[in-house]
C-alpha cells in the first residue's frame, strides 16, 4: 500500500520536472559588443536676434542678420550647408522701472508711462549640419562674428550609423559565442548549432561644445578664426541574447 502511494506521488511530480526553465540541452548567454568610430557629422545651433523701435524694424534686422549668417556659412562650407530655422518670436521691450524693484513682476501691464513699449526683439532659432567635422569649429566662429547668439556645437554623430551598428552586433555575436563555448567546455559538452538571437537594445552617444555670449555683426572681410576640434569617437554598442544547442 505504501509502495503504491509513493509511485503515484512520483508520477504526479514528473510533469513539473519536464517544464523546468533550465533546459540542459541549451546554453543561453548574453553577448556585448562595442565599436568606436570617429564622428563625421556635427550639429551647429544658435539664436538669431533682430532689434528695433518697431516690430517691422526688428523683423528687418532679423532678416538681414539671418541672410548674412546663411551666406557666410555657405561661403565657408559650400552650397550644401543649408541653414534651417526653428522657433520664431517677437517680444516687446519695456523699461526696467515697469517691473518693480525686484524686476520679476510678471503681472499684465498697460503700455503707458514707465511700461510704454520701448522697442521689439525678434528671435529665431537656427541650425546647421556640418560635414566634415573639421570645419565645425570655424563655422561656429564665423556664425558668432556675423551675429549668432549663444552658438552651440554638439550632437556629433556618424553619417552611416547602420554600418557601425552592424560592426557592434558582429562583436556582440563573437562575444556570445566565446562565452557559450567556454561554458560548454567547462561542463564537458560540445557547443551545437545556433538556435536563436534576440536584440533587446542598441545605443550611440556624442558630446557637446558650448560657446555662450553675443557677438556684434561685423563686415565679412578677414578670414574666419579657425578653431580646431577633435571630438571623441562615437561609441556604438550592441547587446544580443543568444541561445545555442548542446551537441549530442
Amino acid at each position: 500500500m505504501v509502495r503504491n502511494i509513493l509511485l503515484v506521488a512520483a508520477l504526479v511530480t514528473t510533469p513539473a520536472l519536464a517544464t523546468a526553465p533550465d533546459d540542459p540541452s541549451r546554453i543561453k548567454v548574453t553577448g556585448h559588443g562595442k565599436v568606436s568610430t570617429d564622428p563625421d557629422v556635427a550639429s551647429l545651433s544658435f539664436t538669431i536676434r533682430g532689434e528695433g523701435t518697431s516690430s517691422d524694424d526688428a523683423a528687418r534686422a532679423l532678416s538681414r542678420k539671418r541672410a548674412a549668417i546663411a551666406d557666410g556659412l555657405a561661403g565657408l562650407l559650400g552650397p550644401k550647408a543649408v541653414l534651417r530655422t526653428g522657433d520664431l518670436s517677437m517680444a516687446e521691450v519695456r523699461d526696467r522701472a515697469c517691473f518693480g524693484t525686484d524686476g520679476d513682476d510678471e503681472r499684465p501691464k498697460l503700455s503707458s508711462g514707465a511700461c510704454a513699449v520701448r522697442g521689439y526683439i525678434a528671435a529665431m532659432e537656427g541650425s546647421l549640419r556640418i560635414s566634415p567635422v573639421k570645419d565645425a569649429g570655424t563655422a561656429l566662429s564665423l556664425a558668432s562674428r556675423l551675429g549668432a547668439v549663444n552658438a552651440r556645437l554638439g550632437g556629433f554623430s556618424i553619417g552611416n550609423a547602420s554600418t557601425a551598428q552592424q560592426r557592434a552586433e558582429a562583436a556582440a555575436m563573437a562575444d556570445a559565442r566565446a562565452r557559450a563555448a567556454a561554458i560548454a567546455a567547462a561542463s564537458g559538452a560540445r557547443l551545437g548549432r545556433l538556435l536563436s538571437v534576440e536584440d533587446p537594445e542598441a545605443r550611440s552617444g556624442g558630446q557637446d561644445i558650448v560657446v555662450t555670449g553675443m557677438r556684434s555683426p561685423a563686415v565679412f572681410a578677414p578670414a574666419p578664426v579657425a578653431i580646431d576640434i577633435t571630438p571623441e569617437p562615437v561609441d556604438t554598442t550592441a547587446t544580443l541574447i543568444v541561445t545555442y544547442a548542446i551537441a549530442p
